[in-house]
């Protein structure tokens, strides 16, 4: 999975105190926009990422193996031949309702953290939001795996902790993103239609929540 962003537990803040703190995170940004001046450690990581998404496709393999490979939500064909009919059906709600799943929890993020993506929050410049919305999206993606498996750990130890070591290092505001993925479960539960289908829905969002709600713990 190839998560390029971060946020961190505190929100940054243009006030008295925080300014340093912000320029920093302005300067980190900047490195990964542009792709240059990464330091080893972050290019490290990112290399790592590729090699261990926090979906565990080496123990799924088939049809998750080849939608992870390709960063995509499963094909109608490949949803022909894994999962029971209502584990299907999830799948392909999250799939096909991935855009507005993802706006509507942008919307309500924004609502929550009405100063995020000005200048000073920890989501701007603009490319910062865009690739949080980008996060949402993969998370909405690796949910729909989920949904198609009879268990709640799929799920890779190895890859969550990478991506905490890469939210950390580019100060990702975890407080939001944990904020945001809540939405995610909530809008896609929204796009399913029994409640045999809610019920799947929610438990594989949960297993990511737990995931991202183990980083927040670990930094207090």
């Amino acid at each position: 999975m190839a998560f390029i962003f971060g946020l961190s537990s505190q929100k940054v803040r243009n006030q008295s105190g925080s300014v340093g703190k912000a320029r920093r995170v302005r300067i980190r940004s900047s490195a990964v926009e542009s792709g240059s001046e990464l330091s080893e450690e972050l290019k490290q990581l990112f290399q790592r990422q590729k090699e261990r998404p926090i979906f565990d496709h080496d123990r799924f393999g088939g049809a998750w193996l080849a939608a992870e490979n390709e960063l995509r939500f499963f094909s109608d064909e490949e949803l022909t031949k894994i999962g029971n009919a209502a584990q299907r059906s999830s799948a392909s709600a999250l799939r096909d309702g991935v855009e507005s799943i993802v706006a509507e929890s942008r919307e309500k993020l924004l609502k929550e953290f009405p100063n995020i993506t000005e200048e000073g929050g920890a989501l701007y410049p603009p490319f910062r939001s865009e690739a949080c919305w980008r996060d949402f999206w993969h998370f909405t993606r690796v949910a729909s795996y989920g949904c198609t498996i009879d268990e709640s750990a799929f799920l890779n130890k190895d890859g969550l902790g990478i991506l905490e070591e890469v939210y950390r290092e580019l100060s990702v505001p975890l407080d939001a993103m944990l904020y945001g993925t809540r939405q995610l479960k909530v809008e896609s539960q929204r796009s399913v239609n029994s409640e045999e289908e809610k019920a799947i829905v929610g438990r594989s969002f949960d297993t990511v929540i737990t995931g991202l709600s183990d980083f927040v713990k670990s930094s207090e």
